[in-house]
């Protein structure tokens, strides 16, 4: 049975899978260029440690840093894959691993503000109460700045000061 035969019969046993095969499921639909670039390495470096080199440990740990996997999973597939707060740990055998590695890369990439969403919503679908959906709201709000908070301004007419609310 070849690796490819393995990995086709238990598509998530990644010990299983080689670096590259790892390699693939973090650049995921990520192009090389971009994904090196993000990485902090060379895209020819990148590209022949796709084709089969060896990376190095420092390059291992750019890519792992990069992605919020842990080092041990990049370089044996062990468990869990990624690190601790990170948005998921261990996999469950049916998750796609491809939509997760979407999902900690663009919780990676969020700003302060969206990755609070994110936990937020995670609180909510995990523990739905009143309060974690309002909770959720407010943060999304400030996000999207729908209701921009209103600014005070003082304004001088003739001898009465009056205060303008303004968006």
């Amino acid at each position: 049975m070849t690796n490819s035969d393995q990995i086709e019969n238990n598509p998530n046993d990644y010990t299983k899978m080689t670096i590259v095969d790892r390699l693939n499921i973090v650049i995921g639909e990520e192009p090389v260029a971009a994904f090196a670039r993000r990485v902090g390495i060379s895209n020819s470096l990148l590209r022949k440690y796709l084709e089969g080199s060896q990376p190095g440990a420092d390059n291992l740990s750019l890519i792992a840093r990069a992605c919020g996997c842990t080092l041990d999973w990049l370089i044996d597939g062990t468990q869990p894959m990624f690190r601790s707060g990170s948005i998921a740990f261990d996999l469950d055998p049916a998750a796609n691993p491809s939509e997760i590695i979407w999902l900690v890369k663009t919780y990676n990439s969020a700003n302060e503000d969206q990755q609070a969403a994110i936990r937020l919503l995670n609180q909510a679908v995990e523990r739905p109460s009143a309060k974690a959906w309002f909770e959720l709201g407010n943060s999304l709000t400030k996000i999207a700045n729908i209701f921009p908070s209103k600014k005070k301004k003082d304004v001088q007419l003739r001898s009465k000061s009056i205060t303008i609310e303004t968006n």
